[in-house]
């Protein structure tokens, strides 16, 4: 024939039709030049057309070497392998010819074999991580087009592109022709940044040293947000080895990484993007008009930090950020809290923690807490809502007001939550729990208790907000007496810095030391010390430093060494006495009494402390069992435990509860603690 015409019939296996066989026979006899070709997934006949003489079955398998080819393969590479070399090749790649090359390539060169299976991954394995830097930056920009002409491409480079069995040379046209499988692997970092991978997006960019390409992807705070430590210390190893002028250029994305540097205590790298920003924001910079504002707003704001906790120092930076930002958009909104960030608190459920910085300077911080925190969630979209009124809640509370304190945290729960700020709203309610105490209120207790294990770990947002609920609960129970509930990670050192931010381990500490008096373990609470002392001196915090003084002092006592105790005593009243700071001694009552009954003989001031402790000590007897290893299970905790007691593993109920499997496995501990079972053959028994 003149002609030959194909038709390509593509997913016949979709075609309904009780007829598909007999069609594809139909066509088969046509002759005249027309060819017929169906692609299909295996049907149902698909044997029995290998019988039929006037058609080619061809599958996946007809593709593949067996293991003669794969040895002449290998020879033909030069790649010296024995005769089990080929069997481990042959048996590794399936007969898969580009797999095979890999690995003859890469035992030539390495003496070694690539010991993976994807593809993705021996390319990676045996191509990329062996090209340098210019090969690599090279390869990427020829992934697009899949070709280049030879006349583009450097000496050195060239040498490389010939060893790469994924690139082939063509004389009659002069280009290097790129193979397909090499070209996905390359537009991986796109791919992967069109898709939300951006990690691996940027992985790849890093590679290449393509420093705009990283910084051109889409990051947004959010993502930093629930970014890991390792993936902010590599962005920390670009960005220290990035030149100034591409940080210069994609400015933007600065604060969103300045501010993730500072919180995880990078400084080095941190003061170099600080220093960027500062020469970007100052005289003669390259930006102008909301380019520049909007930049010296950010700057502005990521100052503040660096004020951190001076209340009015970081209130200054607030106002100048707003006035800044306003220009740029009203309402002002910054870039680093552009999307919703539900906790403000570093996931410490205290204000006073962080925040009481001065010896006799806290009646002056609370008004300038009044006027800081709407601007700043002004700013940032609402970040921080309800933190004025956390404040004075916890100032109160350890004055010994609870009823005051709980109308503040009543406040500030009708502040916080619209805002979708629900750290704030487990502040407010662990110290609602620390108030009942006092109160002795039964019903408040365990309504503030069950609100905190709702907003911790049964939310949408229970992976951010679970260490700071479990943190909290723990807390309340130690203060009631109780720390079978308190978690492995609570209970190490090394644990509580591995996990919390610097500005949160002085608190996490200050609860370790809470457990370690009240089960005796002295030489691990002296041991800490020195740490949480120096952290409180450093990070200027007034309340962890005065926990660590009183449980050192009832730790003192209880060996029988009252001398160092009583001075202990003496700085831990030294240090409360001017902001009549007390709860902390209340709480601790029964392992200090005899300390701080002898030194309030005959000093009046020290009355309310006594009274303080008399009622918390009434308070925690009343409501010990409500604490955690005493409460009734919550509707979706009963659920858990049911699945989990009729042999479903935490996958399994994580499925069927469209739940994630953590969300399980941290139930299940607290489901444990309050039944005071510790298996699961123990559940079984158990009434829920």
């Amino acid at each position: 024939p003149e002609h030959e015409v194909f038709i390509v019939v593509d997913n016949y296996q979709l075609f309904r039709s009780e007829l598909r066989r007999e069609i594809m026979e139909v066509f088969s006899m046509h002759g005249g030049g027309l060819h017929m070709v169906f692609i299909s997934q295996p049907l149902d006949f698909s044997s029995d057309v290998l019988g039929w003489g006037h058609i080619l079955r061809v599958t996946a398998k007809d593709f593949l070497f067996d293991r003669e080819s794969t040895a002449e393969l290998c020879r033909l590479c030069s790649a010296g392998m024995d005769d089990d070399g080929v069997d481990y090749v042959q048996r590794l790649s399936g007969g898969w010819v580009a797999a095979i090359r890999l690995q003859a390539d890469n035992y030539r060169d390495c003496g070694e074999f690539a010991r993976y299976e994807e593809i993705s991954q021996l390319i990676d394995a045996a191509v990329w991580r062996r090209l340098n830097n210019a090969g690599r930056a090279f390869m990427m920009t020829a992934a697009l087009p899949g070709r280049l002409p030879d006349r583009l491409v450097g000496h050195g480079v060239r040498e490389l592109l010939l060893k790469n069995p994924f690139v082939v040379y063509s004389a009659s046209d002069g280009f290097f022709h790129m193979h397909e499988l090499m070209r996905r692997f390359l537009r991986a970092a796109a791919l992967c940044a069109e898709e939300g991978e951006l990690f691996e997006a940027a992985r790849l960019y890093a590679d290449a040293g393509d420093y705009k390409a990283v910084f051109s992807l889409p990051f947004t705070n959010s993502y930093f947000y629930g970014a890991d430590r390792d993936t902010i210390a590599f962005f920390a190893v670009v960005c220290d080895g990035c030149p100034a002028d591409v940080l210069t250029e994609h400015h933007a994305v600065l604060p969103l990484l300045a501010y993730q540097f500072f919180k995880n205590g990078m400084t080095h790298v941190f003061s170099r993007l600080l220093s960027v920003m500062r020469s970007l924001a100052g005289e003669g910079s390259p930006l102008y008009g909301t380019e520049l504002r909007r930049l010296r707003g950010e700057y502005e704001l990521i100052l503040s930090f660096l004020a951190y906790n001076d209340v009015a120092e970081m209130s200054a930076h607030h106002r100048r950020a707003y006035e800044e930002l306003k220009a740029v958009a009203d309402p002002p909104r910054s870039a680093v809290f552009s999307n919703s960030i539900p906790i403000w608190t570093w996931r410490v459920p205290s204000l006073l923690s962080l925040f009481w910085r001065e010896r006799g300077g806290l009646d002056a911080s609370l008004p300038v807490m009044d006027e800081c925190v709407p601007i700043y969630a002004e700013i940032t979209g609402g970040q921080g809502s309800g933190g004025a009124s956390l404040m004075r809640a916890d100032a109160l509370l350890n004055r010994g007001d609870a009823e005051g304190a709980a109308a503040f945290c009543r406040r500030a729960l009708y502040e916080a939550r619209p805002d979708g700020q629900y750290g704030n709203c487990i502040c407010a309610e662990f110290t609602l729990a620390r108030a009942a105490i006092l109160l002795g209120d039964r019903e408040l207790f365990t309504g503030a208790r069950g609100m905190i294990e709702k907003d911790a770990f049964e939310g949408r947002l229970r992976g951010v907000l679970a260490q700071m609920g479990e943190t909290a609960l723990c807390a309340i129970d130690a203060v009631c007496g109780s720390t079978s509930s308190a978690p492995d990670r609570m209970r190490s050192v090394e644990e509580i810095c591995r996990t919390q931010y610097i500005q949160a381990q002085p608190f996490a500490l200050s609860v370790f030391a809470l457990i370690m008096l009240r089960e005796r373990k002295y030489s691990e609470l002296y041991a800490m010390s020195e740490l949480l002392s120096s952290l409180c001196e450093k990070l200027h915090y007034q309340l962890p430093r005065l926990y660590l003084l009183i449980c050192m002092a009832g730790a003192k006592l209880g060996e029988g060494k009252a001398g160092e105790a009583s001075a202990l005593m003496a700085d831990a009243l030294a240090a409360a006495l001017p902001d009549r700071v007390y709860l902390p001694f209340a709480e601790n009552f029964s392992y200090i009494a005899p300390l701080l009954e002898r030194a309030a003989a005959g000093k009046s001031e020290l009355e309310e402390i006594l009274d303080l402790c008399r009622r918390h000590h009434a308070g925690a007897k009343l409501l010990a069992s409500e604490t955690r290893a005493g409460q009734a299970l919550t509707p979706r905790q009963r659920e858990i435990a049911m699945l989990l007691r009729e042999g479903y593993s935490a996958k399994e109920a994580a499925a069927r509860l469209f739940v994630a499997e953590s969300t399980v496995t941290s139930a299940r501990k607290i489901i444990y603690e309050k039944l005071g079972i510790h298996s699961c053959k123990e559940l079984k028994a158990a009434d829920i």
